[in-house]
Protein backbone atom coordinates (compact mmCIF):
# COMPACT_ATOMS: atom_id res chain seq x y z
CA UNK A 1 0.00 0.00 0.00
CA UNK A 2 2.99 2.84 -0.15
CA UNK A 3 4.15 3.31 -2.84
CA UNK A 4 7.68 2.87 -3.74
CA UNK A 5 8.44 5.58 -5.86
CA UNK A 6 7.52 8.41 -3.35
CA UNK A 7 10.66 9.27 -0.52
CA UNK A 8 9.74 8.60 3.03
CA UNK A 9 10.28 10.87 5.60
CA UNK A 10 9.74 8.65 8.72
CA UNK A 11 8.47 4.68 9.58
CA UNK A 12 6.56 4.56 12.73
CA UNK A 13 6.66 1.54 14.47
CA UNK A 14 3.05 1.70 15.96
CA UNK A 15 3.37 -1.88 17.92
CA UNK A 16 6.30 0.41 20.40
CA UNK A 17 2.99 1.98 21.98
CA UNK A 18 1.70 -0.04 25.06
CA UNK A 19 -2.61 0.63 24.71
CA UNK A 20 -3.79 1.85 21.46
CA UNK A 21 -6.49 2.13 19.11
CA UNK A 22 -6.44 4.70 16.14
CA UNK A 23 -6.87 4.64 12.66
CA UNK A 24 -4.72 5.49 10.02
CA UNK A 25 -6.04 7.37 6.80
CA UNK A 26 -4.54 6.46 3.54
CA UNK A 27 -2.96 10.20 1.81
CA UNK A 28 0.43 11.78 0.76
CA UNK A 29 2.25 12.24 3.99
CA UNK A 30 5.74 10.67 3.46
CA UNK A 31 5.00 9.40 6.33
CA UNK A 32 4.44 5.44 6.79
CA UNK A 33 2.98 3.77 9.82
CA UNK A 34 2.82 -0.13 10.35
CA UNK A 35 2.13 -2.71 13.04
CA UNK A 36 2.80 -6.24 13.72
CA UNK A 37 -0.76 -7.96 13.25
CA UNK A 38 -2.06 -11.61 12.14
CA UNK A 39 -1.80 -12.65 15.41
CA UNK A 40 0.65 -15.42 15.71
CA UNK A 41 1.24 -14.87 11.89
CA UNK A 42 3.29 -11.67 13.12
CA UNK A 43 2.67 -9.85 9.75
CA UNK A 44 4.69 -6.06 9.18
CA UNK A 45 1.71 -4.35 6.95
CA UNK A 46 2.36 -0.56 5.81
CA UNK A 47 0.41 2.33 4.52
CA UNK A 48 1.54 6.17 3.99
CA UNK A 49 -0.69 8.21 5.87
CA UNK A 50 -1.96 10.42 8.54
CA UNK A 51 -2.39 7.95 12.02
CA UNK A 52 -5.29 9.65 14.20
CA UNK A 53 -5.30 8.23 18.02
CA UNK A 54 -8.43 7.03 19.54
CA UNK A 55 -9.55 6.21 23.20
CA UNK A 56 -8.20 2.77 23.41
CA UNK A 57 -11.77 0.83 24.30
CA UNK A 58 -9.82 -1.27 27.03
CA UNK A 59 -8.30 -2.96 23.30
CA UNK A 60 -6.52 -5.02 25.57
CA UNK A 61 -9.00 -6.71 26.94
CA UNK A 62 -11.41 -7.16 24.09
CA UNK A 63 -8.74 -8.89 21.87
CA UNK A 64 -9.57 -12.11 23.64
CA UNK A 65 -12.72 -11.58 22.13
CA UNK A 66 -11.69 -10.47 18.95
CA UNK A 67 -13.58 -12.28 16.16
CA UNK A 68 -10.32 -11.52 13.82
CA UNK A 69 -8.10 -13.45 16.26
CA UNK A 70 -4.90 -14.80 14.88
CA UNK A 71 -7.18 -13.83 11.31
CA UNK A 72 -5.16 -12.28 7.90
CA UNK A 73 -6.36 -12.66 4.31
CA UNK A 74 -3.40 -14.57 3.36
CA UNK A 75 -4.76 -17.73 5.39
CA UNK A 76 -7.53 -19.87 5.32
CA UNK A 77 -9.46 -17.94 7.66
CA UNK A 78 -12.68 -15.71 6.19
CA UNK A 79 -12.02 -12.44 6.26
CA UNK A 80 -15.41 -10.67 5.20
CA UNK A 81 -17.48 -7.60 5.55
CA UNK A 82 -19.78 -10.03 7.85
CA UNK A 83 -16.81 -10.31 10.39
CA UNK A 84 -15.41 -7.02 10.59
CA UNK A 85 -19.15 -6.03 11.25
CA UNK A 86 -18.73 -8.71 14.17
CA UNK A 87 -15.54 -6.76 15.46
CA UNK A 88 -17.18 -3.62 15.43
CA UNK A 89 -19.41 -4.74 18.10
CA UNK A 90 -17.40 -6.58 19.91
CA UNK A 91 -15.03 -3.38 20.03
CA UNK A 92 -18.43 -1.09 20.60
CA UNK A 93 -17.27 0.82 17.51
CA UNK A 94 -20.31 0.19 15.15
CA UNK A 95 -21.46 4.00 16.29
CA UNK A 96 -18.12 5.32 14.91
CA UNK A 97 -17.20 3.12 11.70
CA UNK A 98 -18.93 0.79 9.28
CA UNK A 99 -17.71 -2.21 7.56
CA UNK A 100 -16.95 -1.56 4.24
CA UNK A 101 -19.37 -3.26 1.43
CA UNK A 102 -16.32 -5.49 0.27
CA UNK A 103 -12.82 -5.11 1.56
CA UNK A 104 -10.47 -3.19 -0.37
CA UNK A 105 -7.10 -4.79 -1.72
CA UNK A 106 -4.49 -5.75 0.18
CA UNK A 107 -4.11 -7.58 3.23
CA UNK A 108 -6.29 -7.40 6.32
CA UNK A 109 -6.88 -9.34 9.92
CA UNK A 110 -6.09 -8.98 13.45
CA UNK A 111 -5.06 -5.10 14.42
CA UNK A 112 -5.21 -4.06 11.02
CA UNK A 113 -8.83 -3.63 10.11
CA UNK A 114 -10.35 -1.91 6.98
CA UNK A 115 -13.87 -0.08 8.17
CA UNK A 116 -15.68 3.05 6.57
CA UNK A 117 -15.52 6.27 9.00
CA UNK A 118 -19.67 6.80 10.03
CA UNK A 119 -21.37 10.47 9.77
CA UNK A 120 -23.08 10.15 13.32
CA UNK A 121 -22.06 12.39 15.59
CA UNK A 122 -20.13 10.90 18.26
CA UNK A 123 -16.99 11.66 20.34
CA UNK A 124 -14.74 11.75 17.40
CA UNK A 125 -16.95 13.60 14.79
CA UNK A 126 -14.21 16.72 15.03
CA UNK A 127 -11.42 14.28 14.99
CA UNK A 128 -13.04 12.35 11.83
CA UNK A 129 -15.11 14.44 10.34
CA UNK A 130 -13.14 15.06 6.88
CA UNK A 131 -12.85 12.04 6.55
CA UNK A 132 -16.34 10.52 6.59
CA UNK A 133 -17.57 7.81 4.49
CA UNK A 134 -13.68 7.11 3.71
CA UNK A 135 -12.34 3.52 4.22
CA UNK A 136 -9.54 3.94 6.95
CA UNK A 137 -7.39 1.26 8.72
CA UNK A 138 -8.15 0.55 12.27
CA UNK A 139 -5.08 -0.85 13.99
CA UNK A 140 -4.72 -1.71 17.94
CA UNK A 141 -2.26 -4.21 19.88
CA UNK A 142 -1.70 -7.00 17.88
CA UNK A 143 -2.85 -10.75 20.58
CA UNK A 144 1.04 -11.72 20.09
Amino acid sequence: MTDPQRPCLAKIELWNLNSFMGVIVPMETGVVYTNQTGGTGCYHPEVEGLFIPLNSHDARRRILKDPLLDAWTDWAVDISPKRVKLFLEVFELKHIFSAPKELPEGSWGEAWVPVVIRKNRNEYTELLGAFVNKTVILTYPNSD
